[in-house]
């Protein structure tokens, strides 16, 4: 993935993936884990649809202090109606499946989108920063075992 996406916002960093994988000429599948692998699910939270007044809030959110994901999150849930928010909720929470749903957009922006295969993510959550014999590591687990043992 070039630096520029790879360095980028959520949505930029899945749009240069999945722009990238389509440029190969050669990728018809696009997969990537999820927490919460319900394609219909993953399908809704993709097909919500921001507006002027959606960028607002979140600008809102994101003065708070709270963290992207967190204001997106909160920002989708305060549009949606009470049953599907509540659906929707804890798969919001989730760092890849946020991320998920804009490979999902990106998808949707292609010619000829990929068949889409979601993978169930196992092992530690996204966030635990320790390293388990018993468990799959998380990337932010991996991530700080490699920067500790380069010193970075």
């Amino acid at each position: 993935l070039p630096l520029c996406y790879a360095t980028s916002s959520v949505e930029d960093f899945a749009s240069g993936a999945v722009f990238s994988l389509d440029d190969t000429g050669i990728v018809d599948t696009l997969v990537f884990g999820c927490e919460n692998d319900d394609p219909a699910l993953m399908k809704k939270a993709a097909s919500l649809k921001e507006d002027a007044l959606f960028h607002e809030r979140l600008l809102t959110e994101l003065a708070t202090g709270a963290t992207y994901p967190a204001a997106y999150a909160k920002t989708i849930l305060a549009n949606v109606p009470a049953p599907e928010r509540e659906a929707l909720a804890p798969y919001l929470s989730s760092p890849n499946n946020l991320l998920g749903l804009f490979y999902l957009r990106a998808n949707e922006c292609l010619e000829e989108p990929f068949a889409v295969q979601l993978v169930k993510r196992e092992g530690a959550a996204y966030h635990d920063a320790q390293m388990g014999a018993d468990t799959y590591a998380s990337a932010t687990a991996l991530r700080a075992s490699l920067c500790g043992d380069y010193g970075l």
